[in-house]
């Protein structure tokens, strides 16, 4: 049997999906590093990745790091808390 494959946007869309809503609710980069903790996967050993046009060298590494998704420790990208709203 085949291992399965995911593309890096599945797997940046997998570590977003179970992230709790009080580190959501926070714009400050640090303090979501502090409720989140930080999360690396496995190394990716195949595709291809580009950042502003510049190629990124294997194996790609991503982490999150609180809101932020990162590939070799370069920012990819950072989700920013939707803002709430309150009901009665």
């Amino acid at each position: 049997m085949k291992p399965a494959t995911f593309s890096i946007p599945v797997i940046l869309a997998m570590i977003f999906a179970f992230q709790p809503l009080s580190a959501r609710a926070t714009g400050d980069p640090q303090l979501a590093v502090k409720d989140l903790g930080i999360t690396e996967g496995k190394p990716i050993t195949n595709g291809f990745v580009f950042i502003d046009g510049k190629y990124i060298e294997l194996p790609y590494v991503v982490t999150r790091q609180g809101n932020g998704i990162f590939i070799n420790g370069r920012l990819v990208e950072r989700k920013r808390p939707a803002n709430p709203v309150w009901r009665r």
